[in-house]
């Protein structure tokens, strides 16, 4: 059995065993009355419509998902680019603390051994 292309308009068919006609959709059969009768042609023009109205709605959905997911993507981006920013600034904070640091050591050390030369001597 062959798969129908998901945008083809399924065909109204004869049910030869039956009769009838029919609609498959979605893999689904859909017996409409009598073949050729207006009936079954109202429903199958009912079934088609519908059809067409769902592919509609779920590609407009899909394209909205779509969208929403980009947004989210360029949103998480934008906070790891801030998060990014933030370690950066705190590395530079931390060196800088460092820095400072070995300057105090160095003057007190140099402090004491100003000290501790002025007692041997």
């Amino acid at each position: 059995m062959s798969v129908p292309h998901p945008k083809a308009i399924p065909s109204y068919r004869l049910h030869k065993a039956t009769g009838q006609a029919r609609v498959i959709i979605d893999g689904h059969h859909h017996y409409l009355g009598a073949y050729g009768s207006d009936e079954s042609k109202a429903k199958y023009e009912e079934l088609v419509r519908k059809v067409i109205s769902d592919r509609a709605t779920a590609e407009m959905q899909a394209r909205e998902a779509q969208v929403r997911a980009e947004a989210q993507v360029l949103a998480a981006e934008e906070r790891a680019r801030a998060a990014e920013a933030r370690v950066r600034a705190a590395e530079d904070r931390a060196r800088q603390a460092e820095e400072w640091l070995e300057r105090v050591q160095q003057a007190i050390l140099s402090e004491f051994s100003d000290l501790t030369d002025q007692e041997a001597a």
